[in-house]
């Protein structure tokens, strides 16, 4: 009955105040019930505070003098392990993937020609090739460092040469390569020194009219050269240099010709040799390497002693027999071989390394 007068009365009531009564009662149950959820919350983080835990101490943790990890001693000698491991993996794998000749007996034994000598590595003159572009010269190992190996090694083929000249038509040494970069010129150059400084008058004669780099070696001028000697634009006294070597004349390779196999194919530069052996005891020709051009073949054709340089472990026994072949199909004799730049840890060569190395060192003491 109650219910109905309050209904009644709210219709009777204004839109606005009915609608104010509405929310208002909403508000009250809502707090309400807010409240009593939030009585419910604080009763259940005052009954989990009040939990007591299973876990206790066993034992008062005590400060270690030394840490536990990482144990650095086997650290290291595992790191020492693992790492020489690989590099001696490293420096096997690439032994066997270098394919070139690493051996004088087996130049002896499939080309049936003497190895004249085994020139090592020498770490001087390693670094001063590496200096060679920035420089306008450097320094001859022979000169600056006569107690090399290298030297030592250079210094016994001397006998050898001596022998082969003996049966030689002339005194002129040519010293050939089948490809770039095995050493020739530092082999012409150290080599006509060596020979200098045992009291020999020795010419030395840059016939790379390509890319020859003798001039670097003396501190002289590229020009007037053989180019212009044989072409006719200086004459002999022009282009023959005195060097800081005793007894030890050299002529540059000139200016670079469009033509250098015309050139030295002419009579002039025959002529040129013959009227040089009387004045000399030794001349050395350094020439263009053989597979790439036709000038050491032509070369040949005047020289007494003619030797091929091969590097350890670049040249390819292949390119040994075909400069060979080029110069026997030419009617030309090839004495024999240097094999240059041998490295110290090869197989084969450390006796001899280690006998030079005390050696000196006796020496020295």
């Amino acid at each position: 009955k109650q219910i109905g007068e309050l209904n009644s009365t709210l219709k009777q009531l204004p839109d606005v105040q009915r609608q104010y009564l509405q929310l208002y009662r909403e508000v009250e149950v809502k707090t309400q019930l807010y409240t009593a959820l939030l009585n419910s919350y604080q009763q259940l983080r005052i009954a989990k505070a009040g939990e007591i835990g299973n876990v206790r101490i066993v034992d008062t943790a005590i400060e270690p003098i030394k840490p536990v990890k990482p144990k650095k001693l086997l650290v290291l000698a595992l790191a020492i392990f693992v790492g020489g491991f690989i590099g001696t993996l490293i420096a096997l794998l690439r032994n066997m993937l270098r394919t070139g000749i690493k051996d004088s007996g087996q130049i002896e034994n499939e080309m049936d020609l003497p190895v004249y000598a085994t020139v090592p590595r020498s770490p001087i003159q390693e670094s001063r090739i590496k200096i060679l572009k920035k420089k306008k010269s450097i320094p001859i190992l022979a000169v600056k460092n006569s107690d090399d190996i290298a030297i030592e090694s250079l210094r016994s083929i001397r006998t050898a040469i001596h022998f082969a000249l003996a049966n030689a038509k002339n005194n002129i040494i040519m010293i050939a390569g089948p490809s770039p970069e095995v050493g020739k010129s530092f082999i012409s150059t150290n080599l006509a020194t060596i020979f200098a400084q045992g009291n020999k008058r020795v010419l030395l004669i840059d016939a790379d009219m390509r890319r020859g780099y003798m001039h670097k070696y003396f501190d002289v001028d590229v020009k007037p050269g053989l180019s212009e000697l044989l072409s006719g634009q200086a004459d002999l006294q022009k282009v023959l240099h005195k060097t800081q070597v005793t007894n030890l004349d050299v002529i540059t390779r000139g200016k670079s010709p469009t033509n250098p196999s015309e050139i030295l194919s002419s009579n002039q530069f025959k002529e040129l040799l013959e009227q040089l052996q009387s004045q000399y005891d030794h001349i050395i020709i350094d020439t263009p390497p053989v597979l790439a051009v036709t000038d050491g073949i032509i070369i040949s054709q005047y020289t007494g002693v003619n030797l091929i340089v091969a590097r350890y472990a670049k040249s390819q026994m292949k390119e040994l027999e075909l400069t060979v072949n080029r110069f026997e199909q030419a009617g030309v004799k090839v004495n024999g071989f240097i094999l240059n730049d041998i490295q110290r840890a090869s197989a084969g060569y450390g006796y001899g390394y280690n006998y030079a190395y005390a050696y000196k060192a006796q020496k020295e003491d």
